[in-house]
């Protein structure tokens, strides 16, 4: 008889991955601070799908939903994408300890820069009607030989945050800092976003001129 034995375990934390959808958010909710709170419980449920903890968390992907331009009796806080995705990071913030909830208001949704996170990448719109969340982390048990590590752009030049994210990842570059073995990463998510200010690096840019809004770009 031949009895299939079980590969042996990773030798250290592998990439784990969680979803969660929240139930739909009543209009009356959406642009709102109380959103931040539904937010908030719909990361901690991708957590627990991934059983992931907070501190192995890496990067969690949230998608909120916000009224429809087109709708006639919404405010300008229920149809900005914007607010949207701010609240969607403040939400991530919370449920990862990185944030008080009893900081966040209405008055300091996209306004206070020190209400931040580093493990967020915010997305908003009418096209949902709930919260949804992806959390990814590493932890020990997960299997495989996949690993997430991430890093935060200062801007959307900063491309030297991304080699030192794949360098101290274990990832080899060449001498002009491309990938020496591009096969070793299957997968790059980037979210980087333009300065209201129309200004990069001290020089003037004119996204915010433009025929498209920047979201759209």
């Amino acid at each position: 008889d031949m009895v299939a034995a079980a590969p042996p375990p990773a030798a250290g934390p592998r990439l784990a991955l969680g979803i969660a959808r929240s139930a739909p958010v009543p209009a009356q909710e959406r642009g709102s601070a109380a959103l931040v709170a539904r937010v908030a419980d719909t990361v901690r449920a991708a957590l627990a799908d991934g059983a992931l903890a907070p501190e192995d968390t890496a990067l969690v992907l949230v998608k909120v939903p916000t009224a429809a331009a087109s709708q006639q009796d919404a405010a300008p806080a229920q149809t900005s994408m914007p607010r949207g995705r701010a609240i969607g990071a403040l939400g991530v913030g919370a449920a990862l300890g990185e944030i008080a909830p009893a900081r966040i208001t209405e008055a300091a949704i996209g306004r206070d820069p020190s209400l931040m996170t580093r493990h967020a990448m915010s997305f908003a719109g009418p096209e949902i009607d709930g919260v949804e969340a992806v959390a990814l982390g590493n932890r020990m048990g997960a299997g495989g030989d996949l690993v997430i590590a991430t890093s935060l752009m200062k801007d959307i030049l900063d491309g030297a945050a991304i080699r030192r994210m794949l360098s101290e990842a274990g990832a080899g570059l060449t001498h002009w800092g491309e990938l020496a073995e591009p096969a070793q990463v299957p997968a790059l998510l980037v979210k980087a976003g333009i300065a209201a200010n129309d200004r990069l690096r001290g020089a003037r840019i004119v996204a915010h001129r433009g025929a498209l809004p920047p979201d759209t770009q």
